[in-house]
C-alpha cells in the first residue's frame, strides 16, 4: 500500500536529503509534500485534503516550530494519530522530555546517517509488523532460555527496575551485538549481567559456577546469541536466505544511560530476580 509523506523543515537542502533517503528506504510512496515551517505544514494538511501517513518534522523553525505544530494537530481528530518522526539538531534532555510529553515519537538528531533514518522509517511505517516480530523474538528467547539454560524468563518493565538501578551501578555487564544479513537484515543485542550469565552457563553445562573460566563463559554467551538468532529466523523466515556474523561482545560497567535513553527501546526480561535487557532490529524484511 502506498503512503503519503509530509516533510516539514525550514531547510530546502534537508528536505531534499530526506526525499532521497525515502527513495533509498524503498517505501512505496504515493506523494511527498513539503512545508517550510509548522504553519505551512498545517496549511498543507488542511488545503490538500489528503491523508498523511507519515510526517518527518523539524523542531526549530521560524513562524511555528515542530512541537507547536504537533500541539495544534492533536486538537484535530483527523490528523492527531499521524505517525511522526522528529528530526532536529537539538537532542537535549529537555527537548526529549518535551517530545515524550506529546507522545511516543522518535527523535533523530542531526547530523544523521541515512540508514538511521531508514531504520526508524521502517519501524514507523511497519509498526504492526515490527511489533509482531518483536514478540516472536522474545518467544524465541524464552524458549532457548528454558530448554538450553533451564531458566524461566518473564517480561518486565522499566518501572520494575527503577529502584534497582543504583544497586546495578557497580555491576559488570556483557554487551552483545549480533548482526544478520541476506534476504532479511537486522541485528540482536543483549545487555546481560556477568553474574547472571555465569549462572546460566553453569545451568547449561551442569557445572559449579566457581569452576567456570571466563573463556567458557564467553564461549557460552556466543552460543546463546547464535541459538536465539537461529531459532527466531528459522521459525519465521524459513524460506529466506540469511547468515549471521560473529557476535561482538564487550565487558563493561553497567551504564544506566544506555537503558534509560528513550530512543533505545530495550525489552526487559527477568530471570530469578535478575534483569537483563535485549532488543531486536529489522532493517529489511
Amino acid at each position: 500500500m502506498s503512503i503519503n509523506v509530509l516533510i516539514v523543515d525550514d531547510s530546502q537542502s534537508t528536505r531534499s536529503i530526506i526525499k532521497k533517503i525515502l527513495r533509498m528506504a524503498k517505501v512505496d510512496i504515493d506523494n511527498v509534500y513539503e512545508a517550510e515551517n509548522g504553519e505551512h505544514g498545517l496549511d498543507v494538511l488542511s488545503k490538500e485534503r489528503i491523508k498523511i501517513d507519515l510526517m518527518l518534522l523539524d523542531i526549530n523553525m521560524p513562524v511555528m516550530n515542530g512541537i507547536e505544530m504537533v500541539e495544534k494537530m492533536k486538537k484535530s481528530q483527523a490528523v492527531s494519530k499521524t505517525p511522526i518522526i522528529f528530526i532536529s539538531s537539538d537532542g537535549s534532555d529537555q527537548r526529549l522530555n518535551r517530545i515524550n510529553e506529546l507522545g511516543d515519537y522518535p527523535l533523530i538528531t542531526k547530523p544523521f546517517h541515512p540508514y538511521d533514518v531508514i531504520e526508524v522509517i521502517h519501524q514507523v511505517t511497519n509498526n504492526k509488523i515490527f511489533s509482531k516480530y518483536q514478540e516472536f523474538f522474545l518467544d524465541s528467547l524464552k524458549i532457548v532460555l528454558e530448554t538450553s539454560f533451564f531458566a524461566m524468563a518473564e517480561p518486565a518493565s522499566l518501572s520494575d527496575i527503577q529502584d534497582k538501578l543504583d544497586s546495578l551501578e557497580d555491576s559488570t555487564f556483557f554487551s552483545v551485538f549480533l548482526p544478520f544479513s541476506g534476504d532479511i537484515m537486522g541485528s540482536m543485542e543483549y545487555y546481560i549481567p556477568h553474574a547472571l550469565h555465569r549462572e546460566l552457563t553453569g545451568n547449561a553445562l551442569g557445572s559449579i559456577e566457581n569452576d567456570l573460566s571466563e573463556q567458557i563463559i564467553l564461549d557460552n554467551l556466543k552460543e546463546f546469541a547464535n541459538i536465539v538468532c537461529g531459532h527466531f529466523i528459522s521459525n519465521h523466515f524459513a524460506k529466506r536466505k540469511w547468515e549471521m556474523s560473529l557476535p561482538v561482545i564487550q565487558k563493561e560497567r553497567f551504564d544506566r544511560n544506555k537503558i534509560l535513553d528513550s530512543r533505545e527501546k530495550w525489552k526487559i526480561v527477568r530471570i530469578n530476580g535478575n534483569f537483563f535487557f535485549t532488543r531486536m532490529k529489522l532493517h529489511k524484511v
